[in-house]
């Protein structure tokens, strides 16, 4: 109890700094089975889509190489720019392109979603043996606008407020890993030519994507991490107004993807969720919170300014008022 007490201390410095300037900055999800459902049943409309993918070759995302003057090829987007894996229509319609298995994912009660490696494919031929080491792709769609991160009117941030990445410095996930296993976490956005890049990009239309790299965490626990500084990032957070009045905080982010490389049939891979990093952004907790009750009524209150510094003796102005897990801005006058 008294880890959980921590965490939920955590999450609500968290929701604290939610309440000030940064609380746009961040955007967060964790998995649930309205977002799976919403994959399988082609759901369009719906604000997010989850995939839980097997892929039996090695995933590579679509990314400038070293001198950005050319892209990477990509395992999964076609030409580096048509999402082939957001929903389970446009699966089935790609079937000979693909490699690998949609998998089923369970939820344990402290919200963590479970998947685990299968022993055949279910493309590009059913019942395919997985005799070599995969990778296990939870694939997350944003759906059109405003959904994405970046678009107007996003609610996407922990504390229900916009996103954007205009300073993203990383990520953070809730990941359990197989030994010998590795994770990254990629941001992608979709066509970007050189009209909608303010003359900037000379490649034609092309998916692009920002990359997170995560120290070795395969030790077979659930850990919440953070990543390093985003790499071959140009499209989804380096470009911003300058290249384009219509995305001033970096361009709009519409696909998500944790990647587990090196996984064998049979492993277990746990995921709790993803959040982007700014300064001064506390991340929040992903697994268990949802399990505590606090008794709000009898919680100590708390004053913060409104750059998130505890005030002890608040006086004339705008506050942030904590207490227990309730927040709300007010006024003293």
């Amino acid at each position: 109890m008294k880890i959980k007490n921590l965490l939920l201390t955590l999450s609500c410095a968290s929701v604290v700094f939610g309440a000030t300037a940064q609380s746009h900055h961040g955007f967060y999800y964790k998995p649930d089975q309205e977002m799976i459902d919403a994959s399988l049943e082609s759901d369009s409309k719906a604000p997010k889509s989850l995939t839980p993918w097997f892929n039996t070759t090695e995933f590579v995302m679509p990314m400038y190489n070293d001198a950005k003057t050319d892209l990477v090829p990509s395992t999964i987007y076609e030409g580096n720019k048509t999402d082939l894996i957001p929903r389970q229509a446009k699966i089935d319609a790609n079937a000979a392109k693909l490699n690998g298995a949609v998998m089923e994912a369970t939820f344990a009660d402290d919200g963590v979603m479970w998947v685990t490696a299968p022993s055949t494919a279910q493309f590009p031929t059913a019942g395919t043996a997985v005799t070599a080491p995969g990778t296990v792709v939870f694939h997350l769609v944003l759906g059109s606008t405003p959904h994405r991160i970046n678009d107007t009117d996003n609610v996407l941030s922990y504390t229900g407020d916009r996103a954007y990445l205009s300073d993203c410095n990383g990520v953070n996930i809730g990941i359990c890993l197989p030994e010998g296993a590795t994770v990254k976490a990629y941001l992608s956005t979709p066509n970007i030519n050189a009209k909608n890049a303010g003359g900037y990009d000379s490649l034609g239309d092309v998916m692009r994507t920002a990359a997170f790299d995560f120290d070795n965490v395969a030790t077979g626990k659930y850990v919440e991490v953070n990543s390093g500084a985003p790499y071959n990032s140009l499209a989804c957070i380096e470009m911003t107004e300058e290249h384009n009045p219509k995305w001033p905080d970096g361009y709009c982010a519409k696909y998500i993807d944790v990647v587990v490389y090196n996984v064998k049939a049979g492993d277990k891979v746990g995921f709790g969720g993803l959040q982007t990093l700014h300064p001064g952004w506390t991340p929040a907790v992903f697994a268990g919170v949802e399990e505590i009750t606090v008794d709000n009524e009898n919680s100590p209150v708390e004053y913060f300014n409104l750059q998130g510094i505890r005030v002890n003796n608040p006086e004339n102005g705008l506050y942030i008022r904590r207490q227990g897990t309730q927040v709300s801005k007010v006024v003293i006058k």
